[in-house]
């Protein structure tokens, strides 16, 4: 999948950018993508990524994973886990691209010389914080007690608004799709086959993607 097209993942990129200036005293990391970031041997190091593209993701309790946010250059990562004193097991980051990261230690957050002598770093990574919640809650209020038919319905109309055309590439597959948006392939299979039973889809395939009725889409997407 390419990156632009994770559509229920927003993106979010240059938040943190005023961290540069911490490059020179960071532990430098390049990962190869597509790939699960390791990170350092202190899960709880908190990231700026300098280049790249990294997905958040999530895996529910049957084991179904999705992404809910994507982070781009000039942001932090782990910075929640550094804060909090302990992680997330359930919501790794993948490297969806080659990545450059910068490690920083947990305990640079909790050292009140660092948060006194860099009061403007502090603001900004609260402030991240606050636009990371904010795009989270977002993101999970298109699936939660949503049924497997209107998700699909809503990242169809948002490709389609963004492609600008009723017939295009999709650029991933089926498979693709069901583990972007954290439904078992079968779901989604019986999801596409009820689509093109409406009319509202005429065709999905890895390379051609067809809408029937744009208007029936957004009925069923709840829009």
């Amino acid at each position: 999948m390419d990156c632009p097209e994770t559509l229920h993942a927003p993106l979010l990129t240059g938040v943190n950018k005023p961290w540069e200036v911490m490059i020179p005293e960071g532990r430098k990391l390049t990962v190869r993508g597509p790939s699960l970031f390791e990170g350092y041997r202190d899960r709880l190091d908190f990231y700026y990524l300098q280049a790249g593209f990294i997905l958040v993701m999530h895996a529910d309790m049957e084991g179904n994973e999705r992404a809910t946010l994507r982070i781009g250059p000039g942001t932090l990562f782990n910075e929640s886990p550094a804060l909090a004193g302990f992680d997330a097991p359930d919501s790794p980051f993948l490297c969806q691209t080659d990545c450059t990261v910068y490690g920083f230690s947990h305990d640079l957050l909790h050292d009140p010389a660092f948060v006194a002598a860099r009061p403007g770093l502090i603001i900004n990574l609260m402030s991240g914080l606050g636009v990371k919640l904010l795009m989270h809650h977002t993101s999970l209020s298109n699936f939660v007690g949503v049924s497997a038919v209107a998700r699909v319905s809503r990242f169809l109309c948002a490709l389609t608004r963004r492609r600008r055309s009723l017939a295009f590439d999709p650029g991933m597959t089926q498979e693709d799709l069901a583990v972007l948006l954290g439904m078992h392939r079968a779901t989604l299979v019986r999801a596409l086959r009820e689509l093109r039973r409406q009319g509202a889809l005429l065709r999905f395939t890895k390379r051609r993607v067809e809408i029937g009725d744009v208007e029936l889409l957004k009925q069923l997407a709840g829009t």
